[in-house]
């Protein structure tokens, strides 16, 4: 199976509240200067890479995931490339939990509880208020079907006509002209890139798709900010194992040295996590993530999804 077009996923850099450690959600905080620090890494990173022809970027209508991509394109000197947006790559939306402080909130409900809310693939947080949902709209939304909470499935379905649609289609006519390009000049099959830059739980969702996981395996996912998740694909636009893939993933991988990525991704699943903070808070023993053997040291796996 040889490649015939890379997709390239980024979650945005760090946001305002992602510095503060609130649930986000369909809120639009900016960036810090963190984030696009971390945005322009991203981009250099690719360039370094050799990836020379980006064909498209796609975008949520989140003021941080558009100007990760705006710095991740002109850190790579490819100001002039396309991007699209669509709100269907907004990130799942957390209800109530909206603008709630993380460990706060496993304070009050128990970390199991706000484990299986962020990371479990059924399980929606409690829904926004009417009126606090529609203060989070603006024109960009005129027409859209907004939820007031959303499950990680109820994401991936309202994800999914962009991926086979507006996705998938695009996707395809780039690998047919570049395939016609080589017949016809003689030369090496190019394969274009396009890019995916939105937030933590849609991209959980489109990997979880991607990749074909398991309801137990899905939550495992762990997605830093701005770090390029790479994934080639077939002629068939069907992912290809990679040996750089870890699990639970078997096709995409990060392009990030091995100890900066594990240090991230360890401190995306300690966020919500009350017990570790200045004051630790008294709360019940279980969670959701537990040691996984005879897996290597630190390997978790995820154990709430089959007690519901």
């Amino acid at each position: 199976r040889q490649p015939r077009a890379s997709l390239i996923l980024l979650r945005h850099g760090y946001s305002a509240w992602n510095e503060e450690n609130r649930f986000t959600g369909w809120a639009d905080p900016p960036l810090t200067s963190r984030g696009r620090e971390e945005a322009r890494l991203a981009g250099s990173l690719l360039r370094e890479a050799g990836v020379r022809r980006v064909e498209r970027v796609f975008c949520s209508l989140h003021e941080r995931a558009i100007k990760t991509a705006w710095l991740l394109l002109d850190e790579m000197e490819m100001q002039w490339v396309p991007l699209s947006y669509t709100w269907r790559l907004n990130e799942r939306h957390y209800g109530a939990l909206t603008g709630r402080n993380k460990r706060s909130c496993s304070e009050e409900f128990g970390l199991a509880q706000v484990q299986r809310w962020r990371r479990s693939v059924s399980e929606a947080p409690p829904p926004l208020e009417a009126e606090a949902a529609a203060a989070l709209l603006d024109g960009r939304y005129e027409g859209v079907p907004a939820p007031a909470s959303e499950s990680l499935l109820q994401c991936a379905d309202r994800l999914r006509p962009f991926v086979r649609g507006e996705l998938a289609e695009a996707m395809r006519r780039a690998v047919d002209e570049c395939g016609v390009v080589a017949a016809e000049e003689g030369r090496a099959v190019e394969v274009p890139s396009f890019v995916i830059s939105s937030s933590e739980n849609v991209l959980r969702a489109l990997v979880r798709d991607l990749e074909g996981l398991a309801d137990e395996e899905t939550p495992l996912i762990d997605v830093p900010h701005a770090i390029p998740l790479v994934y080639s694909l077939d002629a068939d636009l069907q992912p290809i194992p990679s040996g750089l893939a870890k699990a639970p993933l078997r096709a995409g991988w990060y392009m990030a040295d091995p100890d900066r990525l594990a240090a991230s991704q360890k401190s995306i699943r300690e966020e919500v996590d009350c017990r570790l903070g200045e004051a630790p808070c008294d709360v019940p023993p279980e969670e959701c993530f537990v040691e996984s053997l005879p897996r290597p040291p630190g390997a978790l796996e995820w154990v709430c999804e089959q007690a519901q």
